[in-house]
């Protein structure tokens, strides 16, 4: 699988603003020492003061990955949409993995590696056999979305 990240923008002077905030009870808050500061603030877990600084990320995955970053809302999103824009690139199918029984957010990769090749070629040959123009943009995200790359951007919200 491909993950890509590519920074879009970032707050400008991002760490001089985050030190200038984190002494806000200082008679210092002027100090040059910056990167003491965050270090020490990241060290013991002060992390709240990171919040005065924003950044946008891209991020190429598959819609398998993205759906799990988006589910948990710490960010603001705009996703690709295949309903206005066509899927042009190459399947991406997931590593096939059986389900942990006792822990539902875990998988176990001791499944057959035969078995495992066969059926990624299975589902491969599957997807190559299906015409896409005869599909609307809205059914061929739901169909093919999980294995296909999806870029968002993202941004920290409040």
């Amino acid at each position: 699988m491909i993950d890509n990240c590519k920074l879009i923008w970032i707050t400008p002077n991002a760490e001089k603003i985050i030190a200038y905030c984190a002494r806000v009870s200082s008679k210092h808050q002027d100090n040059p020492n910056i990167e003491g500061l965050l270090k020490y603030c990241i060290k013991h877990n002060h992390v709240s003061i990171m919040e005065m600084a924003s950044m946008c990320i891209e991020i190429k995955t598959t819609r398998g990955i993205s759906s799990q970053i988006i589910r948990h809302r710490s960010f603001s999103f705009q996703e690709f949409s295949t309903r206005y824009q066509a899927i042009e690139q190459d399947l991406e199918i997931p590593n096939l993995r059986r389900q942990d029984i006792k822990n539902r957010q875990n998988s176990i990769s001791d499944l057959d590696e035969g078995l495992v090749e066969e059926l990624q070629n299975d589902i491969i040959e599957h997807f190559k056999k299906v015409d896409l123009s005869d599909f609307s943009g809205y059914q061929k995200s739901h169909l093919f979305g999980n294995v296909c790359f999806s870029f968002f951007n993202f941004d920290k919200h409040e």
